[in-house]
């Protein structure tokens, strides 16, 4: 059984469909946990998390702050977590795509992970459709298919993959299992990160909430709260999630976010440098060194 874990805020109709595709779309065996990440109290949210609960078996856990990935960790520490050799994170705006010839995507990741040691995580390539139907997120649509160009191992993808629907195997960090700022360069040296053939897409409905989407984007309010929480957490901010923001608000997020990203690269390297020394010169590589 796998355990999956999506991140939750303030989206409850988003994340009603999401739990719908998992359920739907998932053969596998898993458990599915969702943690809400302080979302407003809401008689929608309310509604949709109590829902989830009953009818789909969802664990959710409230989380009392906004902190993006630290959220994860709520779930691992939860009595009811699931140890396995993989684990599933996710934000919830990520809509699973259907299984093919009997293999859901959740086997699928499984196998490709089996069957690639040095594949530490593997996260589900993101359909461009309706990227491509925003003339607004162009830059975003080129960054996208600038991931699909680089080596592949197997037929997947060695690109970054970030709160995407993915599959982590249990020991991917050089530390404990753990969310950490700055953890996508917390991973062993030896794994590397990959996404799926685009022909195993899921579908990014985070996209439509962006600017030129329409009714459903995002307020200017809002984007501004997420790109301080992106930022605050060292992680990248698209460019159209902050293109109409006032020139000072851009300029403190670009100051915060070179700031931020020194402080916790410091403890990158700090993590790192204990990992190194403990297995220098010969066991750097544990999956090689096991074959000694």
């Amino acid at each position: 059984m796998i355990p999956i874990v999506l991140l939750h805020h303030n989206q409850p109709d988003v994340l009603l469909q999401a739990v719908e595709h998992i359920k739907q779309h998932t053969i596998y065996p898993y458990r599915l946990f969702v943690v809400d990440n302080s979302s407003v109290v809401d008689l929608r949210v309310q509604e949709v998390l109590a829902r989830i609960e009953l009818n789909y078996g969802v664990l959710v856990i409230k989380n009392a702050e906004d902190n993006w990935i630290y959220g994860f960790n709520l779930a691992m520490q939860h009595e009811a977590w699931v140890q396995s050799k993989y684990y599933a994170f996710s934000d919830a705006d990520i809509l699973v795509p259907e299984a093919k010839d009997g293999v859901c995507w959740l086997r699928y990741l499984i196998n490709q992970m089996d069957a690639n040691c040095c594949i530490g995580k593997l996260g589900l390539s993101l359909d461009h459709a309706n990227l491509q139907a925003n003339p607004a997120l162009s830059k975003t649509l080129s960054i996208e298919r600038g991931f699909l160009m680089g080596p592949k191992i197997g037929t997947n993808i060695v690109s970054p993959v970030d709160t995407t629907m993915a599959l982590y195997r249990n020991d991917f960090f050089i530390t404990d299992f753990r969310f950490r700022i700055g953890h996508a360069s917390l991973a062993r040296p030896y794994y590397f990160t990959c996404r799926t053939t685009p022909e195993i897409s899921a579908i990014h409905v985070g996209w439509d909430f962006y600017p030129g989407s329409g009714e459903g984007a995002d307020s200017a309010d809002k984007r501004w709260k997420k790109a301080l929480i992106f930022c605050f957490m060292g992680a990248s901010v698209a460019p159209e999630l902050i293109s109409d923001l006032k020139f000072h608000k851009r300029y403190f997020l670009e100051i915060m976010l070179r700031l931020i990203r020194i402080k916790h690269g410091v403890k990158v390297s700090y993590f790192m440098f204990i990992y190194l020394l403990k297995r220098f010169p010969r066991c750097i590589n544990d999956i090689q060194a096991q074959q000694r």
